[in-house]
């Protein structure tokens, strides 16, 4: 047995945790009975330093159930709230007030934002491979995520995976507030949709080939396999 957990496995750990802090500010933004309802429903987040929670006999196997668990809990409280009168308006303010404090002192380019953006948001494992990237350069960064890793917890409560993707949209547009870059929806897609991150139109400028390159090279290996099984 291993005792082994090293930065990817923090990197998750802080990750769940931020899910975890959006679906918070929900059920305290709205006084509606579902924080006691949810501790019915299902468990809590872990909570503590990651070393004194993990299963060191099934680190992977942890770590993704504390996944799973993120993503139910989002998407339960979001389908309670719509049903208790909760506009998807109001649920999005929410969201977007929750990337005003992770926005990032600077980006450099639009892969400097993808790589920041994957520090904080939640897509499945590492090694689940649902991010694919498209086409990079300083410049524009395509990426597409598989909808297999969001929409069963939105499907299993008869809501549309789309919402998830619009309350996400909502959360990147304002993260990038600022920044000289925008979100764009390029292609919806059923196996899942395309998205790019772009210069604004008015922030164009001329690119060393070289340094893209190497850029649309480094976003490549962001999205490579990490996850130890035999954790």
């Amino acid at each position: 047995m291993s005792r082994q957990i090293g930065p990817i496995h923090h990197l998750m750990y802080d990750k769940i945790h931020y899910q975890e802090s959006i679906t918070q500010a929900l059920l305290r933004a709205f006084e509606a009975g579902l924080q006691e309802d949810i501790q019915q429903k299902m468990p809590e987040i872990a909570q503590g330093e990651l070393a004194t929670v993990i299963d060191f006999s099934n680190v992977h196997g942890w770590l993704e159930g504390q996944v799973k668990l993120a993503e139910r809990r989002y998407a339960w409280t979001v389908s309670k709230l719509l049903k208790r009168g909760v506009s998807e308006q109001e649920i999005s303010q929410i969201v977007k007030s929750c990337a005003i404090d992770r926005r990032p002192e600077e980006i450099i380019d639009a892969v400097d934002a993808l790589e920041k953006l994957s520090q904080i948001l939640l897509d499945g494992m590492p090694c689940d491979q649902v991010v694919e990237i498209h086409d990079a350069s300083t410049r524009r960064i395509s990426y597409s995520v598989e909808n297999q890793v969001h929409a069963p917890y939105w499907l299993e409560l008869a809501e549309d995976p789309e919402l998830f993707y619009r309350l996400r949209r909502a959360w990147i547009e304002t993260w990038l507030e600022g920044s000289g870059y925008e979100f764009v929806l390029v292609e919806a897609a059923e196996a899942g949709p395309l998205f790019a991150i772009q210069l604004k139109a008015e922030q164009e400028s001329e690119s060393n080939a070289a340094t893209e390159q190497a850029r649309a090279a480094k976003a490549r290996e962001l999205y490579q396999p990490q996850c130890d099984h035999e954790h």
